[in-house]
């Protein structure tokens, strides 16, 4: 039977607590975990999920060595290790999870263990710290983590410059390359609609990390040419086979894009602009026209899955386009 499967950490960083609960709500857990202390030690969750007594079982089993032998029979306390640490960060970076413990566990979805239990790859590391920075940019102002040890993880709150992409937009591109494996620029809270398996953020870089399979890519607003150069890398060497990339269309009549496009197959110039979401301040993006390319095999599919939403097209680039004319 499933039941939620929290994540506590103690506020001054001491420990971290991995239980389970039949409460329908893990807040109330939390509170109850706070009234059982003798100490004045206090809790705050930091992830729950829906999983089974026997998948709490093996974490604790993972974890083992890193249990606190001076807390008794009391096993579910563990000491803060790097390996333990980041693997909370990753589970907070799935879309199925709570952070908050608002989440009504009859509403909340269920996933496979397989996709998370402990893992020596599902670790997601501290950011650089930048001594000439009073904030980092990993650092939460607000919220219940705010102020303590875990207040780098990652956040599950929107920033100013976030804007997310309208779902009826990434299930075209799913249809188009036949799913989609990696979102190679996103965010914890986008992901909760957008439920893509793999994607990357600020705590994981995609400049850091290898791309693979079917990609969708909304980068952040500005400079392209990383992008460009990352998906043109991977493309060559056979780890991304189909792209999806959204951005504004100037973006894309560049000279800096010039190598990128003729890679592509497929272009749909969207009408009307999209309206973004999740922007902290709830603005919807500036109404420049965007559009999205396409790179990979499935041309015909492409333009079908994105006919309704703008004027689809294949493209066929002259061999010359990629050489400016002198």
């Amino acid at each position: 039977m499933n039941q939620w499967i929290y994540v506590m950490g103690e506020v001054s960083g001491e420990d971290v607590k991995i239980g389970v609960s039949r409460k329908p709500f893990l807040k109330e857990r939390v509170k109850s975990v706070n009234a059982e202390q003798t100490t004045s030690a206090k809790y705050v969750l930091l992830v729950g999920l829906l999983g089974s007594a026997k998948d709490e079982k093996a974490i604790h089993r993972y974890f083992s060595h890193l249990r606190r032998s001076d807390k008794g029979d009391r096993t579910e306390y563990f000491n803060p290790a790097p390996e333990l640490v980041e693997y909370i960060n990753w589970l907070r970076s799935q879309w199925w999870v709570t952070h908050n413990g608002d989440e009504d566990a009859t509403t909340m979805w269920v996933e496979d263990s397989t996709n998370w239990l402990p893992d020596p790859s599902r670790r997601i590391q501290r950011g650089t710290h930048d001594i000439e920075m009073l904030i980092q940019t990993d650092q939460a102002l607000s919220g219940p983590l705010a102020g303590t040890p875990w207040d780098w993880f990652v956040s599950d709150e929107a920033q100013i410059q976030d804007y997310f992409t309208p779902l009826h937009l990434v299930d075209a591109a799913r249809t188009a390359m036949g799913g989609i494996d990696l979102d190679a620029a996103s965010h914890w809270l986008a992901n909760k609609v957008l439920r893509i398996p793999d994607f990357f953020h600020m705590g994981r870089s995609a400049m850091e990390n290898d791309w693979y399979g079917k990609v969708w890519l909304n980068p952040p607003f500005g400079n392209y040419l990383p992008w460009f150069q990352k998906i043109m890398h991977y493309v060559e060497i056979g780890e991304v086979t189909d792209v999806c990339m959204l951005s504004p269309t100037w973006a894309f009549t560049t000279i800096q894009a010039q190598d990128f496009i003729a890679t592509t197959s497929a272009h749909v110039l969207l009408s009307p602009t999209p309206s973004f979401w999740g922007n902290s301040q709830g603005r919807t993006g500036r109404n420049d026209p965007h559009s999205i390319v396409y790179i990979g095999q499935r041309e015909d599919e492409f333009c079908e899955a994105f006919a309704e939403y703008g004027i689809a097209m294949e493209l066929r680039v002259r061999n010359s386009y990629s050489t400016p004319h002198s």
